[in-house]
């Protein structure tokens, strides 16, 4: 097959030119002209561009526990675990149940845990359970989701508050209100429900006391507060009363010291009060 005289093509990246040749009919052939020729480079093909990886969201964390418990009690607690990702992923969850949400928590803390796979759109539900400590507790969720290590994935929390006994000391303060009376005047004494963080006691183990100490029977030196360490397991009996000690007349009230804690003044008064034989006050 002929060509037209002086055309020029690339083959393989060498340029041919068309050329008369006598031997050749119809008397023209491709003749090569040039190696490797500039013009014949062959440029690359580009790359596919790769597919996006499909977007990995962290997973959705539902708990469900009690909003409070007392001490000693046994606590169930759960949470479900949704992967709302695109495809499937290993995840760790683990259940700690923690005094301070701001630390680190330890194995000693874990309360539950499951390794898992969860496919895109599941839910996968882990339980554990705890005895209540005598404080408020967090109920805290850690789950990781693996892909070449464990990474961080999500995280949730709920406080289980600590529930007091009518009889626990824990429910009881004193304050000092601002009543417009002089500042030792017992008017000024009101009581108010706490939740506080001291070992438990029986409040059936405390009398507060009116003595006469020669003040006028507003004053608030005529109050202190005694603890009389009265049994509260059943069929207790409260140990008996040491012997006087020579010139201290039985039925005396120790020397106890009497704390007030002032609301509206911010003042704090700590008196020690040696207290006479109570005339008729509340016990």
């Amino acid at each position: 097959m002929g060509c037209i005289l002086g055309e020029q093509k690339c083959i393989g990246g060498n340029l041919y030119e068309c050329r008369y040749d006598p031997f050749s009919p119809p008397n023209t052939t491709f003749v090569l002209v040039e190696r490797d020729a500039p013009q014949c480079a062959v440029e690359p093909e580009p790359e596919p561009e790769p597919e996006p990886e499909p977007e990995v969201n962290p997973v959705s964390i539902a708990i469900t526990a009690p909003s409070s418990a007392g001490e000693g009690e046994r606590v169930s607690v759960s949470t479900a675990v949704k992967n709302i990702s695109a495809n499937s992923h290993l995840y760790r969850v683990r259940l700690y149940a923690v005094r301070d949400i701001y630390a680190v928590p330890t194995s000693d803390e874990r309360i539950g845990s499951l390794e898992v796979r969860i496919q895109s759109g599941q839910t996968q539900v882990v339980s554990g359970s705890f005895t209540m400590p005598a404080w408020d507790t967090n109920f805290l969720v850690m789950v990781h989701r693996f892909t070449n290590a464990w990474d961080f994935d999500n995280f949730a929390s709920d406080i289980i508050e600590l529930e007091y006994i009518a009889t626990d000391i824990r429910n009881i303060t004193i304050a000092v209100i601002s009543a417009g009376f002089p500042s030792t005047d017992i008017r000024n004494i009101a009581f108010t429900v706490v939740g506080v963080e001291y070992p438990s006691t029986d409040i059936r183990n405390i009398a507060i006391t009116v003595v006469g100490v020669g003040y006028p029977s507003t004053d608030i030196r005529n109050i202190t507060i005694a603890v009389i360490g009265e049994s509260t397991e059943p069929g207790g009996e409260p140990e008996p009363e040491p012997e006087p000690e020579p010139g201290e007349e039985k039925g005396k009230i120790p020397w106890v010291p009497v704390a007030l804690i002032a609301g509206g003044v911010g003042l704090a008064v700590v008196a020690g009060i040696e207290p006479k034989k109570d005339k008729g006050g509340l016990v």
